[in-house]
């Protein structure tokens, strides 16, 4: 076992590697959609001038503060982020990844991978699996989102 944190659904798994690894995946989802929120309201490149509790992240970036709150939470167990006793956020060095102007910036990633195209091209796999024809260019698929 390594020197990292276990997840809620590792936890439940019973811990391991193989636990760690599924509960990862399970929990895709919602690290995803965090990593999305963060980028999307600017997160990161408010951080790089510094440390700023949630409630002037959120005066900052226009967001509500218990919400905002709440997802540097969750960004902070998917180490995005990192809240000291203070209870300041700092970025980690894979929050920096999610700055605009970072050297290798996944910023643009995130937004163009996590956006609701994909999510709606992803959970269409169960369908095409039951021989189900899904057209990306229909109306509102993912040409349209992109074009």
């Amino acid at each position: 076992m390594s020197d990292r944190d276990m997840t809620l659904h590792e936890t439940m798994l019973g811990g391991g590697e193989e636990a760690y690894r599924i509960a990862r995946m399970l929990e895709g989802l919602m690290m995803a959609q965090v990593a999305l929120a963060v980028a999307r309201f600017g997160v990161p490149d408010l951080l790089a001038a510094g440390p700023r509790t949630a409630g002037e992240i959120a005066q900052a970036v226009g967001a509500d503060a218990d919400a905002l709150g709440r997802v540097l939470a969750a960004a902070s167990v998917y180490q995005l982020v990192r809240r000291d006793d203070a209870g300041r956020y700092a970025l980690t060095s894979t929050g920096e990844l999610l700055r605009t102007d970072a050297a290798r910036s996944a910023s643009g990633m995130a937004g163009g991978w996590l956006g609701p195209a994909m999510w709606t091209a992803g959970s269409s796999i169960i369908e095409v699996l039951r021989g189900k024809k899904v057209d990306p260019a229909a109306p509102g698929g993912i040409y349209e989102f992109y074009g």
